[in-house]
């Protein structure tokens, strides 16, 4: 994905939803029960969290780049404008978008659109 240069300065994070200790099958585990149970699949999260700068250039970049998320099987969760900081530094305009697999929110990241 082309990203303008504000862009440049976003912090992006994939973070996996489970553990892998909670990804392995039950019959593997010396803690779980004899029968198997069904592994759900590992999910990945790209966690943005930017300032804006130029409004007129932003507004370009979310008319084209909003609607490649689902292309690549994502879906943005969170996406405010204005978010308030508890701790820490974050910047104003806090975006996380949920992929079904790592290998997905990569393909959506490195996209060419």
């Amino acid at each position: 994905m082309n990203k303008p240069v504000f862009f440049a300065i976003v912090a992006i994070t994939f973070a996996l939803a489970a553990a892998a200790g909670y990804a392995q099958d039950a019959k593997h585990s010396s803690h779980a029960p004899a029968t198997a149970t069904k592994v759900t699949p590992l999910r990945a999260y790209m966690i943005a969290n930017y300032t804006i700068h130029d409004q007129a250039t932003f507004q370009k970049y979310m008319d084209a780049a909003g609607p490649i998320a689902p292309k690549y099987n994502g879906k943005v969760m969170i996406f405010n404008l204005d978010a308030k900081k508890v701790e820490g530094s974050p910047t104003t305009v806090m975006a996380v978008a949920e992929f079904p697999s790592l290998a997905d929110a990569e393909r959506f990241y490195n996209s060419p659109e």
